[in-house]
């Protein structure tokens, strides 16, 4: 058999173990008694176990060489449970990106998930002076508007718009974000 497939049987036997009491322990004792390519096995698959984060040291200082716990990544592996992808309109956006200076800004990923309420949160959470803010909201409703009923933009809209918010850094990820959603969704 594999190291791993050996492992897996022995972080079985560890999950069962930890479920009635409180640790894996091997003393001493069973250690000296087995074949010295027994023991080597074992050592082996409790370094696999430890090194893939199935298991951890509980007190190997008390008497048990061999002292362990096992983790949640070890129930998860034991009960197959997997863990949850969470989905996202994701798009990467390749070239210069307002601000954003370096070498490596070729990949950046933007989280395409913001809508006129959602900017009116980050409008109404920030620092700007009401005016400003009140400013800011005049003028993307008209934007948001025509992405909602999914609208072409007018002549002239987005540089408006680009001439006023420039300097509103946090806003332009926010911004941004819809207008890719909106452009590059299939009409």
């Amino acid at each position: 058999m594999s190291i791993h497939t050996d492992s897996m049987e022995l972080l079985e036997e560890i999950y069962h173990c930890c479920k009635t009491n409180q640790s894996f322990n091997l003393s001493q004792d069973y250690l000296f008694d087995l074949l010295p390519n027994k023991c080597h096995d074992l050592e082996m698959q409790v370094d696999y176990l430890r090194d893939s984060g199935y298991v951890s040291d509980f007190a190997p200082t008390c008497g048990f060489p061999i002292s362990l716990k096992i983790t949640s990544k070890g129930i998860m592996a034991i009960e197959n449970v997997s863990t949850p992808v969470a989905t996202s309109n994701v798009t990467n956006i390749y070239g210069s990106n307002f601000g954003i200076a370096g070498n490596n800004n070729s990949s950046n990923t933007v989280n395409n998930t913001f809508n006129y309420s959602n900017l009116q949160n980050i409008i109404d959470n920030s620092p700007y002076s009401d005016n400003e803010k009140q400013m800011l909201l005049n003028e993307l409703k008209p934007l948001y508007d025509r992405i909602e009923l999914g609208a072409p933009l007018e002549k002239g809209m987005l540089s408006s718009i680009s001439d006023k918010i420039k300097d509103y850094q946090p806003l332009l990820g926010a911004v941004l974000s819809s207008l890719t959603t909106f452009l590059t969704t299939p009409k």
